[in-house]
């Protein structure tokens, strides 16, 4: 079963997360990631890419595999390489 970025965060946080993602708009997006043992998430404004803010949750004991979930769907999701072309190719 996948795991939900909200499974990263820490029962005793939730509410706050709750609070905090209720307020984003339309026009933000997230960038979610572990940082120094806690779950940072920083808001961008689009256009633009400016940062907005960011806020630090508590991990939960789920966090670190939500994490390695997402590494794998961003892999996944990368183009190949020159060398993954070439043998896929047959070069």
């Amino acid at each position: 079963m996948a795991l939900s970025p909200r499974d990263a965060i820490h029962m005793d946080d939730l509410d706050r997360y709750d609070t905090f993602m209720a307020k984003l708009t339309d026009t933000q997006f997230l960038d979610m990631h572990p940082r120094n043992g806690a779950v940072q998430i920083n808001v961008y404004e689009y256009p633009s890419n400016d940062l907005a803010h960011s806020e630090t949750f508590t991990p939960s004991a789920s966090s670190t595999k939500y994490f390695e979930q997402e590494a794998r769907r961003a892999e996944a999701l990368a183009p190949p390489t020159d060398s993954e072309q070439r043998s896929t190719h047959g070069l």
